[in-house]
């Protein structure tokens, strides 16, 4: 999500980026009922290639009751929690216990088309409290309505799912076409006819509880790859930096000001020369909030000087706009502290920030981090690819792959590098290996690797 200000005026609005889908929304924060309202106005070029096809019109749909164990569970439409300004369908699992599961089911008023090649999937999800939910599951029933023939994905939230799953707020599933699994034998040639939602309880909750936005089929962006050199150390520049020249790849260099020329960190100088080179300086810091910078003026007052440092004395045309979290961390007391971020958008201009609050694995995920007021909050939170572990070349393409089926967005970070790495992804030999590989994908018309300003550039739709 990046908040942008708009050259002749002072309005500002927020745009975040879907799926196939940019969205931007006015300042509306939070309803009287305390959910979410996330406005739509204007699209992205770059960014989007198709919308997709809305198969369930969620906020003109007849509640069902749901399925399973008794007592039976419920559903009705919300006007607390909203998508793009519409309500949401909110399903309580009633069923009681750990694993207790549920299910709603809602036949298409027109069944979709067939198609030829499995489709790919987008349902935004709000969860209130992620404690409760083990996963989620989506059931498309082929060629009629009883689900004998049936392909399903699933969303792991619990301790089926990843760190970046387990919080509360919005999940945006998105499913790729070579994640969904098939029960009976269905194929892509059937029409869709139903839709069922599926989720198990966890914790032995009395209950659990979900908001769903409008499912969307057959939506499609160009899939962005950023790449960033966190802390920015020497051997970064020495080892690593080449390659991606070699490969016409561009990184965005994170910047710590009182790192820079010590402590095996890149100089000035060698600063001064990626930037001639056509890579982005954006700005980092040595102190992590919450962490030392324990009070909200303390991270303003410290980001500021690290940006001023980026914009005046490197003279990042654009960078000093971009920021890096340490360590991922946008918040002081809680994961529910907006205050970081608010400020770092309206006081210092931050337009583009990434946090490892979303670490990516090569399995289901977040395709962008939302936090939890979608409406307000927030600079793009960027997944990361490439979790700081011994990743192989294997292991990073196969998330590379993930990214490109699954049309998204997300960050390769890398740290120091040298042939003596203490991890396999940060060795030169694998680093080649990767960076060939996003090459060919860039080449073949499959992914864009950008800097921060090319990326928050496509989202307002500026070529």
């Amino acid at each position: 999500m990046a908040t942008v200000q708009e050259a002749d005026g002072d309005a500002r609005f927020t745009v975040s980026s879907l799926p196939g889908r940019i969205q931007v929304a006015t300042a509306a924060g939070r309803d009287s009922c305390g959910g979410f309202n996330i406005c739509l106005r204007r699209w992205g070029d770059d960014y989007e290639r198709t919308p997709g096809d809305k198969i369930l019109d969620v906020p003109n749909t007849a509640p069902v009751v749901g399925t399973g164990t008794m007592p039976p569970s419920t559903s009705a439409i919300s006007s607390c929690v909203q998508w793009n300004c519409r309500n949401t369908l909110q399903m309580s699992n009633l069923q009681g216990g750990n694993g207790g599961t549920c299910n709603f089911t809602f036949d298409l008023p027109t069944p979709y088309v067939a198609q030829k090649v499995a489709p790919t999937l987008f349902v935004p999800v709000y969860i209130p409290d992620y404690t409760a939910v083990e996963n989620i599951q989506i059931r498309l029933s082929m060629g009629d309505t009883t689900f004998n023939n049936y392909y399903q994905a699933a969303w792991g939230v619990g301790p089926s799912g990843h760190n970046d799953k387990q919080r509360n707020g919005w999940h945006l599933i998105s499913i790729g076409p070579s994640e969904w699994t098939s029960g009976g034998s269905p194929t892509w040639t059937n029409t869709i006819n139903s839709i069922r939602v599926r989720f198990v309880n966890r914790n032995y909750p009395a209950a659990s509880v979900i908001y769903m936005g409008d499912p969307v089929l057959q939506r499609s962006a160009v899939p962005s790859l950023l790449v960033y050199a966190d802390d920015a150390y020497a051997s970064f520049y020495t080892h690593a930096l080449p390659i991606f020249d070699t490969y016409g790849l561009k990184v965005n260099i994170a910047l710590a000001k009182n790192w820079v020329g010590c402590c095996g960190y890149m100089s000035l100088s060698q600063y001064l020369d990626a930037m001639a080179r056509g890579h982005e300086i954006c700005v980092h810091s040595t102190n992590r909030i919450g962490v030392q910078l324990k009070t909200l003026e303390d991270a303003v007052a410290d980001v500021s000087e690290n940006q001023a440092y980026v914009r005046d004395v490197i003279g990042a045309p654009w960078g000093y706009k971009h920021f890096v979290y340490p360590n991922g961390q946008y918040w002081i007391s809680s994961r529910a502290d907006m205050s970081v971020v608010d400020a770092l958008r309206d006081q210092l201009g931050i337009v583009l920030a990434r946090t490892t609050d979303d670490p990516l694995r090569p399995t289901s995920r977040t395709p962008l981090g939302f936090t939890l007021d979608t409406s307000r909050h927030n600079q793009l939170t960027m997944p990361e690819l490439g979790p700081w572990t011994a990743d192989t070349a294997v292991t990073i393409k196969s998330a590379i792959d993930t990214l490109i089926d699954r049309r998204n967005v997300s960050s390769l970070v890398y740290h120091a590098t040298s042939p003596s790495a203490r991890f396999e992804f940060e060795l030169p030999s694998v680093i080649e290996s990767v960076a060939e590989y996003i090459a060919e994908k860039q080449a073949e018309g499959k992914l864009l690797v950008q800097t921060g300003q090319q990326f928050a550039n496509g989202l307002r739709g500026h070529r």
